[in-house]
């Protein structure tokens, strides 16, 4: 029960017991609730498990019929042996889905980043590109025959630290919290700073497909293992001074989320990825000179 903003401190409810809040904080408390419709929001758990199998569904649905139109029109791809083709229709996949979903980050950046806007429309589309990049990382674990270790763990850590900042989010806009005017704000623009760490490589897996159908372009691995790294680092740069400077209204979780997660395990597994794709350029060379 909160008392009018006139009267004496308000008290709200968190996942920790009671708190007293300012008039201000009830206010952003209860626009949040209202812009959530919680806990009545259609953004749970059952409906991104739901959201999750329509997409992966879809673009299984996509990839029968890449495969059977290539296969008809396609002279290198018809010529390629299955796990080759699966592994073009992957990188066909990456180069169009993450540049989609890198230009509707680039469309949100104004809004989230810049503007301060979170309202209900930019949420949802922010889980929704979360979803995205967790489907295609989990239909290329599946779809492909092999895959190297470092990729693989690449993929596996990105899904697991995208799945806990969704079930996060939502926790949090669930129970409320005396933080909330901070952790809506952070928990968005940490997101999309994320969210392009993955969907900037596309010159790395238009080398790939090249190399895949008989065209090999050393200096392509070399122009995208620079271009990831030097994307990587400005980005997590950005979301080191963005929460380092309020590192203090974050709860637990968030800091080792930040951290140990993301800087600690993601950062070093992306980087050491520009190194491999550094060093297939560098074999190419060598291979080209012989």
């Amino acid at each position: 029960r909160m008392s009018s903003p006139t009267g004496p401190a308000p008290v709200g409810r968190s996942a920790v017991g009671f708190h007293l809040f300012t008039p201000t904080e009830v206010d952003d408390y209860r626009d949040f609730q209202k812009m959530l419709d919680c806990p009545q929001s259609d953004q749970g758990v059952g409906y991104n498990a739901a959201l999750l199998i329509e997409l992966f569904v879809a673009l299984w649905f996509v990839s029968w019929i890449a495969d059977l139109v290539l296969s008809r029109y396609w002279k290198p791809y018809r010529r390629a042996n299955l796990q080759t083709r699966r592994n073009i229709i992957t990188y066909f996949h990456e180069i169009f889905i993450t540049t989609a979903l890198m230009i509707w980050c680039f469309v949100l950046l104004d809004p989230i980043l810049f503007n301060n806007i979170y309202n209900k429309e930019t949420i949802h589309q922010m889980l929704f590109v979360g979803l995205c990049v967790i489907v295609l990382y989990i239909f290329e674990l599946i779809y492909r025959h092999e895959m190297r270790w470092q990729l693989l763990l690449h993929h596996l850590v990105t899904i697991l630290l995208v799945m806990l900042c969704i079930y996060k989010f939502e926790h949090d806009s669930y129970i409320g919290t005396d933080r909330y005017p901070v952790l809506k704000r952070y928990n968005l623009k940490g997101a999309i700073l994320m969210a392009l760490t993955a969907l900037t490589e596309q010159p790395i897996f238009v080398g790939l497909l090249m190399y895949r159908i008989g065209y090999k372009f050393p200096k392509l691995f070399y122009f995208s293992s620079i271009q990831n790294a030097i994307c990587k680092i400005i980005l997590h740069a950005g979301l080191i001074a963005m929460y380092a400077k309020d590192e203090v209204y974050l709860d637990d979780f968030w800091k080792w989320f930040v951290w140990v997660g993301i800087e600690g395990v993601l950062l070093p597994v992306q980087l050491y990825a520009c190194w491999i794709q550094f060093s297939i350029g560098r074999r190419l060379a060598r291979n080209m000179e012989q």
